[in-house]
């Protein structure tokens, strides 16, 4: 590594670990506490604290933790172009879940709940989603031009 690469990469470790002991200071001055506890003096919102939490979690390369701490599977979503890992109870990614029509999706969660009755079925449900997903949306259907209006409206007696 040249000195100049050098030089530049050092401010940027530097700011990391800063940021990373300002984060680790955050989550120790936050506790944990049921959801509905409204009562809390909690320094810093629990949501912000949760942010926290994920953060370093990435900076320190863990892998991300539910509520209670326990490590969360994830797999990458199914689509081969998106790298977005996802827990292991999904099929994919968010935008891309949201792309597929209700019918495909609705066919897949009865393929799912029959999975190891029929896996062939649970399969095509699988490829049906995936190419639901990256299937360009189709246009909106045009709307008609209004009819044109010739002079003025006749205004209705009044009686």
């Amino acid at each position: 590594m040249g000195t100049s690469e050098q030089e530049r990469v050092s401010p940027a470790v530097a700011a990391l670990t800063r940021a990373k002991a300002e984060i680790a200071a955050v989550v120790a001055e936050t506790h944990t506490h049921r959801q509905g506890h409204g009562n809390c003096r909690c320094p810093v919102p629990v949501a912000a604290a949760e942010v926290a939490r994920r953060i370093l979690a990435a900076i320190e390369g863990r892998q991300a933790a539910d509520g209670a701490g326990r490590p969360v599977r994830t797999h990458k979503c199914v689509i081969d172009a998106c790298a977005e890992q996802v827990p292991v109870h999904m099929l994919m990614c968010g935008p891309h879940w949201w792309r597929v029509p209700n019918e495909v999706r609705n066919r897949y969660w009865a393929a799912q709940r029959r999975r190891f009755q029929n896996w062939d079925a649970f399969q095509a449900a699988v490829e049906a989603c995936k190419e639901a997903a990256v299937r360009p949306k189709p246009a909106p259907p045009a709307r008609p031009a209004p009819p044109a209006r010739r002079g003025a409206r006749p205004r209705p007696a009044r009686a």
